[in-house]
């Protein structure tokens, strides 16, 4: 691509987009390795040749054919969410947590889709996990701090019980060696 891209003055993205789709059609898509084929299309597609729609295509085909896949899923979130799509992004955002709830950056892009939702008090709520997990910047520890917590003020099912408890567990549980 650099010696076409040199000789022409822009490279051939949509060569390159049709050389991973034929090499995804032609390898087995459960092998371990076609989530990193899956993303790099997907980001050609999108950054590369401005088709949104076809890399979200791309990411749900990895995502179908490998579900715990964190990197697709999360791809796919953020791509969801430049797009507009918040509502879907804040959905994939919940499914990744309730994979893996210490991941700090879920909570973090959740906080975010919810803020471009209008949702701003979910939006505040999604940054304690942050101050739990003492991931926090201190602009986040200032949201979060703004107002003192009403829990009675979320949306019923806004968070799934189990990611509060397994934060709870590693803050109190002795996940965290750290004072307590």
């Amino acid at each position: 691509l650099i010696g076409i891209s040199a000789e022409t003055g822009s490279a051939p993205w949509d060569r390159y987009a049709r050389a991973l789709a034929e090499y995804l059609s032609t390898h087995s898509i459960e092998s371990a390795d076609m989530g990193g084929v899956h993303l790099e299309l997907a980001r050609i597609l999108d950054d590369q040749l401005g088709q949104s729609p076809k890399a979200l295509g791309v990411l749900r085909q990895g995502i179908a054919a490998a579900a715990d896949n964190d990197s697709l899923r999360l791809e796919m979130a953020q791509r969801l969410r430049r797009t507009g799509s918040h509502e879907q992004a804040s959905t994939e955002y919940l499914l990744l947590l309730s994979q893996q709830p210490l991941q700090p950056v879920y909570w973090r892009e959740l906080s975010h889709a919810f803020k471009d939702l209008g949702r701003q008090e979910q939006s505040r709520l999604a940054l304690g996990p942050l101050l739990a997990l003492n991931a926090a910047t201190q602009l986040e520890q200032a949201t979060y701090g703004m107002r003192p917590p009403r829990p009675e003020a979320a949306q019923p099912g806004a968070f799934e019980q189990t990611a509060f408890r397994v934060v709870n567990a590693h803050v109190t549980g002795g996940i965290d060696d750290g004072p307590r």
